[in-house]
């Protein structure tokens, strides 16, 4: 079985095809920047740059299975998400369609709405492609992953609450922070592409529970034993910075797309799995002792 993978230096791709090694499978994994291959006896790697206007789509030939993974999840600019996300899945399909290739796997994102923000509205918008163009397809819709990287929100919020006395939380969003580890998604990722065990076009994946921002707060601090001062910035404030660094796009902690996500609430889909690891194991194996 060949395999051609995009994205496929991020962590829980990394973890996934480390899980097909013992498989028959021959691997083409995709990058930009060779730098970040890693070894693997069955895997070969190609340059490759989805914003590259030229770039040729020979490597999706005689494909058996296509895992589109590559994606920009933090931008000041609309036009960024569309360029990165949008524009190069349709691409990616097109060619698909012109190769046959037998299945196609779509890495999207829990927040892929209309609504969920430009990040989201990208998702959406390629998910609809997909639809409208493919049969043979799965969509796979992740919750908020941790654990593949420091730099990752819930990681981040994580360290904060372990060294900060006081933390800023917007109010009134709904419980929409889902958080996965990084690992299950890799895990889910095979079952479906190796074992057939999820066979549906559309999948939502999950951790096992579901947290405000300042519910998540209080759960990571408590699973600290920390004591934090939640001060709440109310809702019209958030918008007012959201618009205000959609015109001024000044670098600070937050991207304006990501205050939209605060206010989503995600659509709930069948099938929906759950995974079992919870939050408070992992802060607790990793950042308990900091």
């Amino acid at each position: 079985m060949k395999i051609v993978i995009t994205g496929a230096t991020a962590l829980f791709m990394k973890e996934y095809i480390s899980m097909l090694e013992k498989s028959n499978c021959e691997i083409i994994a995709l990058t930009r920047d060779l730098n970040k291959a890693f070894n693997q006896k069955n895997v070969t790697w190609e340059k490759f740059d989805l914003l590259n206007k030229n770039e040729k789509f020979f490597f999706f030939k005689n494909a058996d299975i296509v895992i589109h993974a590559a994606a920009l999840s933090n931008s000041y600019n609309y036009n960024d998400y569309l360029n990165t996300n949008y524009i190069p899945t349709c691409l990616i399909v097109d060619t698909v369609k012109k190769y046959d290739v037998k299945h196609f796997y779509y890495i999207s994102s829990i927040v892929a709405t209309p609504h969920g923000g430009h990040y989201g509205s990208s998702k959406y918008k390629s998910e609809q492609y997909i639809k409208e163009n493919l049969k043979n397809y799965t969509i796979i819709r992740p919750a908020q992953l941790y654990g593949h990287s420091e730099k990752s929100p819930i990681e981040t919020l994580i360290r904060s609450v372990n060294k900060k006395k006081i933390i800023f939380a917007p109010v009134c969003d709904h419980k929409g922070l889902r958080p996965l580890l990084y690992k299950e998604l890799s895990e889910i990722l095979y079952s479906t592409t190796v074992e057939k065990k999820y066979a549906s076009s559309i999948i939502q994946i999950t951790g096992p529970q579901s947290f405000s921002y300042r519910s998540l707060i209080k759960h990571i601090a408590g699973t600290l034993s920390k004591k934090v001062i939640i001060i709440p910035i109310p809702r019209f404030v958030m918008m007012m910075a959201y618009f205000i660094l959609k015109r001024v796009p000044v670098k600070i902690a937050i991207f304006p797309d990501q205050i939209i996500r605060f206010y989503y609430q995600p659509i709930e889909i069948e099938p929906t799995i759950l995974t079992h690891k919870k939050l408070s194991r992992f802060i607790k194996d990793n950042y308990a002792k900091q």
